[in-house]
């Protein structure tokens, strides 16, 4: 099931990938388009999915420490 990416979190997803996957990264250019081309969310939504399991739980480290911090 695809989620939608809410546009104030968008900076902070593409920030996550990227420490993981690298600057420039075409996943987070991906993300980054996203915000201003709704059309882009499901491909990048399906391209993080994609990732290796060890990728998707570091970017979910980088996220949760962003979003939530102090847990």
């Amino acid at each position: 099931m695809m989620r939608a990416f809410d546009p104030n979190n968008i900076p902070a997803i593409v920030n996550a990938i990227e420490q993981v996957l690298g600057a420039g990264h075409p996943i987070a250019r991906t993300v980054q388009a996203a915000a201003t081309d709704p059309d882009l969310a499901r491909e990048a939504w399906n391209a993080i999915e994609a990732l290796p399991v060890a990728h998707r739980r570091a970017i979910a480290g980088i996220l949760a420490g962003t979003m939530m911090p102090g847990l």
